[in-house]
């Protein structure tokens, strides 16, 4: 990943994994967080970003395998009841 983020949803193995949603600090010292919008894949040797997620969100679960995944749950200025589905490419 090029970013620091914490507060991230994942799933996967050391071969294939997912880090979703999650936030990072806009700057080093501001103290602002982003929530952030997407999928980042672990191929078992780099990161790439994939696809967006429905919504920004940090703190959010996440379950499953690269091919088929759940981020569910989470905070973006309110609590979430939401889930997004992975399985790959979307």
């Amino acid at each position: 990943m090029n970013k620091i983020i914490q507060l991230v949803g994942g799933c996967g193995d050391v071969n294939s994994a997912l880090s979703i949603g999650g936030t990072t600090h806009a700057t080093a010292d501001s103290g602002y967080y982003s929530e952030v919008e997407k999928y980042d894949s672990w191929s078992g040797s780099i990161w790439v970003t994939t696809t967006a997620l429905s919504t920004k969100k940090m703190g959010n679960a996440g379950t499953g395998t690269y091919e088929n995944a759940l981020s569910f749950g989470g905070y973006s200025d309110t609590y979430l009841v939401l889930t997004d589905k992975f399985n790959g490419t979307v």
